[in-house]
């Protein structure tokens, strides 16, 4: 896959590279958020008792809808975060497997689910992308370790010194959202972009890349306002990170990701999943009928809490 870049902005210790691939705009699929506001597109608990790893959706649409690893789901009887990107067929009723991100409450205060505006923060997202890929491997089930995601959540909560009835990580973003907006400020989308790279200093942390310039537009400032929340309080590093350096750094990290032998697994709605861990790469990308409908990669030998 060839990558052309488009948009560098740094503010602080975090920079942003936008690119454009190949084979872009192919197949036509929308996010989820639109459906939803529309009424044609439910998110909803199993049954009235509910049932926490697991929600079910209902895309009422004639189009394909997407929703995307680290989606927070907000209502119901608590708020989730999906553990993987899923595609859902026009007409459909799958069943989704989240985690929660809201260990204290267990009540419903809507019929259904919304969207936030943000997505989980990256660190949360790669805990949970290591442990859906091992438990794949060992037992097919797309489990991202619920004590591992609540234990995320508490130190988010810790860091940003927020203490929320119900344990929601709703709750800490809110507490950040001031100096969330304001980060977010500096990084504007590039309208012939499709992917994104987050960079701390002059090392490259997480990749996200989509088939739609569309759906990566709705996704751009979800995915800012997550890395900006991890990089409150860090102190811009020291030297110049040059347009050049993120470009050459970038084009080698696709490089290496490409190159990776993939397990193959089923998706959860259409299509399949590919997943890698390697030295420096934790990730994976979901494609339809040979269309990349998302890709998220991280650096595993980098990507750690910025506190």
């Amino acid at each position: 896959m060839q990558i052309k870049p488009l948009s560098f902005q740094s503010a602080g210790a975090l920079s942003v590279l936008q690119f454009a691939t190949s084979h872009l705009d192919a197949f036509a699929y929308l996010p989820a958020d639109g459906a939803i506001e529309k009424g044609q597109l439910e998110v909803r608990e199993m049954s009235d008792a509910g049932s926490v790893n697991t929600l079910i959706v209902l895309n009422a649409s004639d189009t394909f809808i997407f929703l995307m690893d680290g989606d927070i789901l907000a209502g119901a009887k608590q708020n989730r975060v999906l553990n993987t990107s899923v595609l859902l067929a026009p007409h459909s009723k799958t069943m989704i497997p989240v985690s929660c991100v809201e260990q204290g409450r267990w009540r419903s205060v809507s019929d259904k689910f919304s969207m936030t505006d943000y997505a989980a923060p990256s660190f949360l997202r790669k805990t949970k992308t290591d442990n859906v890929s091992f438990s794949l491997n060992e037992s097919n089930k797309f489990d991202a370790n619920q004590g591992a995601v609540w234990n995320s959540v508490d130190a988010y909560a810790r860091e940003r010194m927020v203490k929320s009835p119900t344990s929601n990580f709703s709750d800490v973003y809110e507490a950040s959202r001031t100096t969330v907006d304001d980060a977010v400020k500096a990084f504007t989308l590039d309208p012939d972009a499709n992917g994104v790279m987050f960079f701390k200093g002059k090392t490259i942390l997480h990749a996200d890349h989509f088939g739609s310039k569309m759906v990566f537009g709705h996704y751009f400032p979800k995915l800012v306002k997550g890395f900006a929340m991890e990089f409150i309080g860090v102190k811009e590093p020291k030297g110049t990170f040059t347009e050049a350096e993120a470009t050459y750094t970038a084009v080698d990290f696709i490089d290496g990701w490409e190159a990776l032998n993939k397990e193959p697994h089923p998706g959860v709605g259409l299509g399949t999943e590919k997943r890698a861990a390697a030295e420096h790469y934790s990730g994976m990308q979901l494609e339809y009928n040979d269309h990349l409908i998302h890709a998220s990669v991280f650096n595993a030998k980098s990507m750690k809490r910025s506190q």
